[in-house]
């Protein structure tokens, strides 16, 4: 059957806010073949993304997504996800997922969405599944556990059901897609601060801009030194930053932490039950380059939800999180809430 939005996109069109919000319901709604979502994908990825497409495309996602709070509930303020795109072939440990627990465990509020793994071996889900957290809470429950404790999970695949109209025209394409960059932009939560590693740097002013149409308050989006989706330690890390509508770029350098630099093989993972055990070790005082990574990406969650002033005051907050046994006791709070 054709598609007169598909065809537009195969021929090289850029769909307008309205015609990508109706092209994305129809396939979200089950209405869409799996032929005609292979075209629209590959279409899609067949010239650069636009922001008023990818916008559009998340808002119709997060419309589509599970409830974390109550309608009508205030969200809690200042709410910060450190969801990355994933996909940087690096096969490093959990870090962003590190970091979202000690972020909490500094005081912020998280909202850490996630998955399974895609192309490495630990995903966030993986490793949180791993270290004794229930990945199958239900939403509400979540909720409750953001305001009561300052951190939940949220499981994507469980919160973005509709998406599973498009599993089998991804798999079928076998390379990335636009949902690769959806995910990160459709926290269920409604999280208005993110820290938000992306696999390309080609890709990092599109996601800024793209946070700022659908009105994200503060945001880093990072391409680190190694191809990282996380603040590197290996060398300089470039970020494009979204505060209250500005978009401002610059580099930030391990240095600028205080810490050392150090090569990407310092910070390799392994196994979900591999990197649970590394990121117990840390949290329980280890040393090293692994509680570095995480204290910077850790700093720049704070930074954006306003408990620091600086990406240094941040990092060193969430070293003492770690040091101060903080880190470890937000982790037991998160595995025991609705044990």
């Amino acid at each position: 059957m054709s598609n007169p939005l598909i065809e537009k996109v195969e021929k090289g069109g850029v769909l307008e806010s309205a015609e990508a919000e109706s092209v994305m319901e129809e396939l979200l709604g089950g209405r869409l073949e799996t032929p005609a979502i292979v075209r629209l994908l590959r279409a899609l990825n067949a010239r650069p993304y636009r922001v008023m497409e990818l916008s559009a495309f998340a808002r119709v996602m997060r419309r589509h997504a599970a409830r974390v709070f109550a309608e009508g509930e205030v969200l809690p303020a200042n709410m910060v996800d450190t969801c990355g795109t994933g996909g940087d072939g690096a096969q490093t440990f959990n870090i962003s997922t590190a970091a979202a627990i000690v972020a909490a465990a500094a005081g912020a509020r998280v909202a850490k969405h996630g998955n399974r793994a895609a192309s490495s071996l630990s995903g966030s889900a993986d490793v949180l599944e791993a270290l004794g957290v229930r990945i199958d809470l239900p939403f509400l429950e979540t909720g409750r556990a953001i305001r009561e404790t300052g951190i939940g999970f949220l499981f994507a695949q469980a919160a973005h059901t509709a998406t599973r109209y498009a599993t089998p025209a991804r798999k079928q394409i076998g390379v990335g897609t636009v949902f690769n960059l959806l995910g990160p932009l459709t926290n269920p939560a409604g999280a208005q601060a993110q820290v938000l590693g992306v696999f390309s740097a080609n890709v990092l002013e599109l996601v800024a801009e793209t946070l700022r149409e659908l009105g994200t308050e503060h945001a880093m989006v990072i391409h680190g030194e190694g191809g990282l989706d996380e603040i590197s330690l290996a060398g300089p890390t470039r970020i494009v930053e979204l505060k209250e509508g500005k978009i401002t770029r610059y580099e930030v350098t391990p240095e600028e932490f205080g810490v050392q630099r150090a090569g990407l093989g310092s910070i390799r993972g392994g196994t979900a039950k591999e990197n649970a055990a590394l990121i117990r070790r840390i949290f329980e005082g280890e040393r090293g380059a692994c509680r570095d990574i995480v204290a910077m990406n850790a700093g720049a969650a704070l930074l954006v939800t306003g408990n620091a002033k600086t990406l240094r005051e941040g990092a060193e907050s969430a070293a003492e999180a770690m040091r101060s046994g903080a880190a470890k006791k937000k982790l037991e709070e998160l595995a025991n809430y609705g044990a």
